[in-house]
Parts: C-alpha cells; structure tokens; sequence
C-alpha cells in the first residue's frame, strides 16, 4: 500500500525540520501503471485529492460502503468531504496510505478526531488521541474530555478522566468556570469517586457550595443528593460543628442534618464498624505496620515517624500472619485434624475503630491452605492445593528431621501411603480471591504448574504472580533447592518461566518496586545465605537477575521486604538476649540509584513482658488524619523489662500526619 503514494516532498520527510510541518504537509497518493487513482475526494475550497478506490475501502468502513454501492458518488468517483480542510485529508491519506502520521499540535489532533470518526479511522483516532493526552493540562482537560466524549474516543476519555481526578484542584482553580458550569450530574460524578485528588475531605463540602450558589434558587434542591457524597467521618471536627452543622442548606434540611449529626457521634464514639466508607486515596498514607506483640505499631515513611496504631488482644492472635483487605488487617489459618484439612478461621482487625472481630468459619474441607498474599495493595489471594499436598509437605519435613512428637509419625505412615497412591502424577492448586462484602472465597483459577513445589517466594505486580525459588523433594531423603522462577498471568490465565535467580533458595522474602522485583535472605542447601548473597533484583525489560548491596542481618533476625511508595524497605525485629529480651525494629530503605541500604529509624524496646515475638505485618494505607481524628494517642509506654530492671523511655511517639 506504501508503494501506491508518496510525500511531495518524501526526500525530507524524516528530518526535524520536516517533522515540524507535520501535519500541513501534502500527501499525494500517486497513479501506478498497475493502479491509476480512480476516486477523486473533493474538501474545503475545491481542493480535490486523487486516491484508489480500493486503498480508501480497505481502510475505511465509511469508504468501503460509499464506494460499493449504487449511490451518486459510486458512478462518478467523486466524493465529497468539503467539511474538511486541504491540509487534515492529507493527514488522513497518509495515514491511510503509509499507516502513520505525525501529529504534533494539539488542534490537529483534534481535527483528525473528528475526520477519523467520520470516516470510521478507528486506529487514526487511537494515534491522535494519544497526542491529546501528551498535552493534557489544568486548562484544557474539562474541554478534552468534552470533545472524547463526542467522538467517543474511549481511551481517551479514559485517561482525560484519569488526569482530571488526579489533578482535580489545581484544575478546579485554573478552570473554576467551567466546573461550575457543570450538570448536577457531572459534579456528581467527579465528587463520588475515590479517586477526586483535594487536600481535605472539607474541600468537596466547598465545591458542593460554590456549585449551588453560582445559581442558587435553581440548584439547591440538589444539594442533598451531591452532600451524600462528602464523607463527613473524615471531614475535621470542628469543621463539622463550625461550618457544616451550621450551613443554611444542611439545617433546613432534615436528611442533611441527620448525616451530619451522625457523624458527629460516630467520630466522638469512634465505633467505625457502624458505618465506614474508605477515605479519598488522595488523603491515605502509606504506612508500615508492625506487631508488636500485643501493639500494633505504625510506621510513616513520609514523615519518617512512628506511633502506636491500637491494640490486638492475645486471644485474637493467631498463627497466620495479618495482611490488607479493603481497608483492614485479616489473618487466616487453616484448622487441621490429622491430615484432614479443616475450616479456614479468620480473624479481622479494624485501625479505625481499633477493634477485632473473629469472623465466621469458612468450610474448605477438600483443599489445603498453602499461603495467603496479597496483590494490587488490598487485594488478598488464597493458595490452595488438594488436601493430599498436606500428607506430602508434612512427611518431608518429619525426614528432614524437623518434627518427632509420636503423633506425628502417624502422618509419617500416612504421608508415606499417600506418596505410593498418587505417585509421579502432578498435583492441582487453586488461587483464590477473597470477597470482604460476602465473607467468601472466590476461585480464580486451578493449575497443577507448582505441584508439590514449597517454601517458595510470592511477589504480586500487576496481573503477574511471581513464583520464585523453594524446594523440591524426590522420592529419596534429599531436597532440591530451586532457582526457578514462574510467572502466571491472572489476567490471560497464563504461565511462562523467566530468568532464574542467581542463588536458589527457600523463604526468600520479596516484594516489587520501581518496576522490579526484589528479593532477599532464604536458606540454600541448609544454611542460611551469606550476606552477599542475600539481596537480587529482577528487571522485566532485561529478563535478568542481578546481585544488589545486601543489608546486614545476623543470625536470629527476622527480615521482610516491603514496598512503599514504590521504594522497597527492608524491616528486621531484633532480639538481644543480653538485655532481658529486648526487641528492636530496625527500618532500611533501598536507593538504586547509589546501590544502597540506608537505615531510615530503629525502635528500641518495642514487646512487653510475655507477649508474643514481633513480626512485621504489611504495609498498607490509612487515612492521613486518623491519629488527630482520634485524639489519643500521645506516647506510647508500656513496660517491657523484667521485674527489677531499669525502665527506660520508649524512643517513638505519636506523629501527626
């Protein structure tokens, strides 16, 4: 199709200078001895623009059906599309032609739209409005998203969207007219999603006032539709007592006022399990959270300080470690009774009302719960296997001589039995996604691609699930530690192998970042790694695995990766059996840049006197102004040491975020 049309000018079409003429350049399809033009396309100011029938039908829909038909422009070879300009044809044609075209202005982007969309040029259409979005700003996005909306350009408006939340404020102030001069509809949706960027919830109660008082006695009775939308739960409250509870419009109006008053008592009562609804993501911080034995215990890498977020009591502490769902900490585990596996019980905790709640038990009498993790932030995944997968884990670790209470060597003849029974067939895994709403587990897909494969590393990014290392036993006494790494696609239902780590392990710790995967420490071949070993890096555009600086850890340390802000932060606990049982928390943040681990804080004496080891949970979001809107936490001290010893002030307090 190329060789059917050139430039006027070809000889210069790809240099700067040229590039810059874009789109005003004349592309002017040619005759061939094989093909002569045979339709004329007339445009704006009777310029006309010879083309090949069979070219234009091929491309376009529009063309293909006006060409091949008997209508008037069939007959006579002319078509006329005198709406358009000399210039967009040309644009158009060439793309037609050559299949690109270089569009560099934001109103010829726009003129391509509109001819693309007449002419049914979808693929024209996704290039231009890929420019479109190169040039987005506070000052043209409400326009830009106007204009996809008519052409139904839909990634475009998909990403005018993206960006209109993302940059809402400093939009509403650039083009405040345009956004007052919305339907009640249009505001509606812009202030109802989680995504609206404001630097506090009270701004939205601004806007809804700024909206209605720009034609007040026609707009107010839609006030309460657009107040339902502000979460007053994290709007100040002596805002709420100042300058809502007494705005003319909530107090002559009874659900109004209810809302209001509502959350007046729900903030002083703190009793969020009645009534939460997540904060604006623009108004959530990252945080690090820790379990310090009974405390939990958050970090702020922003703000680089700590405070004590609430409490779990000791009967609400389960084996099973805690990880984010919809705005609350789980932990799940798997009752066994021999090699029967049992219900899943589970347990959740609230930060917002610092409250645990042992939730109903979940019957899965046919699978075995190999791990839980996490993906997308708050998205919590199940691995499951067949309940056989049990009996095989469970001998291999009584050979490996980490189990020898009697009542174990009854799985050892079991496990033994169950090994002859299914014998060199593979096993099937289930992932699975937990639905908070419904308290249940929802299947995602099966696979029998890891088979009995354990101890292996987890890594969510994206619609991939990372799979990396662990160990295999064969039918001897003798386990194999692996390298490999396997990544399934949760979005195609797919799997494929990519570069192996360079060290194989087991119980690697992992977590991505920055468009990587990083993974550190692990046991290989029944030692623990030394530190030069320990920390690798995994690069999707490469395929590769490198050896980063490894952090120092001794002996007995408790390490987790973790990713923040798209930074990776490495938290170790401590003991120092010295000092009474001391536990400190050390936190490290990774720069790729230097290829360096730089210590960011360490909290001495986080456990109190018999409670449980810490371990570092998750990291997740929460609300920037939960500790101020709770008004109690100030310090924390408890009292760690053994009777007699020397008390010493804890090295944390509460931060404001």
């Amino acid at each position: 199709m190329a060789a059917e049309g050139q430039s006027a000018d070809s000889s210069e079409q790809g240099t700067p200078s040229r590039r810059k003429e874009s789109i005003s350049e004349v592309f002017i399809p040619k005759d061939t001895i094989d093909q002569p033009c045979d339709v004329v396309l007339l445009v704006k100011d009777g310029k006309e623009f010879k083309a090949h029938r069979r070219v234009l039908s091929e491309a376009s829909p529009f063309f293909e059906k006006l060409l091949n038909s008997d209508m008037k422009e069939t007959q006579e070879g002319v078509v006329k599309l005198e709406m358009f300009t000399e210039s967009v044809i040309a644009a158009t044609l060439q793309f037609i032609y050559i299949g690109d075209v270089h569009i560099l202005a934001e109103d010829n982007a726009r003129d391509l739209i509109v001819v693309a969309d007449y002419l049914i040029l979808d693929k024209l259409k996704l290039l231009a409005g890929g420019v479109l979005v190169q040039t987005l700003n506070a000052s043209n996005c409400i326009s830009t998203y106007y204009f996809a909306e008519r052409y139904q350009c839909e990634d475009l408006l998909s990403n005018t969207k993206k960006f209109f939340l993302a940059n809402f404020t400093s939009v509403y102030v650039t083009s405040r007219e345009e956004v007052l001069n919305m339907s009640s509809r249009e505001v509606e949706m812009w202030i109802s999603s989680d995504e609206i960027d404001v630097s506090a919830e009270e701004d939205v109660f601004k806007i809804i006032l700024a909206w209605i008082d720009r034609d007040r006695s026609r707009r107010k009775r839609y006030f309460v539709e657009l107040f339902r939308h502000v979460r007053l739960v994290y709007v100040s409250h002596d805002f709420l007592r100042h300058d809502i509870l007494t705005e003319e419009l909530v107090k002559d109006n009874d659900s109004a006022l209810t809302l209001v008053k509502d959350a007046i008592n729900l903030v002083d009562s703190q009793n969020y399990d009645s009534f939460f609804v997540p904060p604006r993501k623009s108004l959530e911080t990252p945080v690090l959270v820790i379990n310090g034995g009974e405390n939990i215990l958050c970090y702020f890498p922003r703000e680089n300080g700590w405070c004590k977020l609430g409490e779990i009591p000791a009967e609400f502490i389960m084996h099973g470690k805690f990880v984010p769902c919809d705005g609350q900490l789980y932990s799940t585990i798997q009752e066994a009774s021999y090699y029967i596996p049992r219900s899943l019980k589970q347990v959740t905790y609230n930060p917002y009302s610092n409250k645990c709640v042992r939730l109903p038990s979940l019957e899965e009498p046919w699978r075995y719960l190999r791990r839980i993790f996490v993906r997308n932030g708050d998205e919590m995944y199940a691995l499951m296997s067949e309940p056989c997968v049990m009996d095989h884990l469970l001998n291999w670790r009584i050979r490996d001589g980490r189990r020898t209470s009697r009542r174990v060597f009854r799985f050892d003849f079991s496990g033994r039995e169950t090994e002859q029974k299914c014998g060199s067939r593979k096993h099937t895994s289930f992932l699975a996604k937990y639905k908070p709403e419904t308290n249940s587990w929802e299947e995602v897909s099966s696979f029998d691609h890891l088979d009995q494969r354990e101890d292996f590393c987890i890594v969510a990014k994206d619609h991939y699930i990372y799979f990396i290392g662990g160990i295999l036993w064969p039918a001897g006494n003798e386990c194999t530690f692996l390298s490999n790494v396997d990544r399934y696609d949760v979005s195609k239902n797919k799997w494929d192998k990519v570069a192996d780590i360079q060290m194989a392990r087991k119980w690697a710790q992992g977590a991505a970042a920055n468009d990587k995967i990083y993974i550190a420490g692990g046991v290989s071949q029944g030692s623990w790694l030394p530190e030069s070993c320990q920390c690798e890096v995994y690069d999707e555009t490469t395929n590769e695995w490198q050896f980063i600086t490894s952090f120092r850890l001794g002996p007995g340390r408790f390490k987790t990766l973790l990713a923040v802000d798209n930074e990776v932060y490495a938290l170790s606990c401590i003991t120092d059996g010295f000092r009474y049982g001391e536990t400190s928390v050390r936190v490290e943040c990774y720069n790729p840049e230097e290829n360096k681990w730089t210590i960011k804080t360490r909290l001495q004496d986080i456990r109190k006197e018999g409670s449980c080891e810490p371990r570092v949970i998750c990291s997740m979001k929460l609300f920037k102004g939960l500790i101020n809107m709770r008004q109690r936490v100030e310090s924390f001290s408890p009292s760690y040491r053994l009777p007699g010893a020397a008390k010493t002030q804890p090295s944390f307090s509460a931060n404001s975020t």
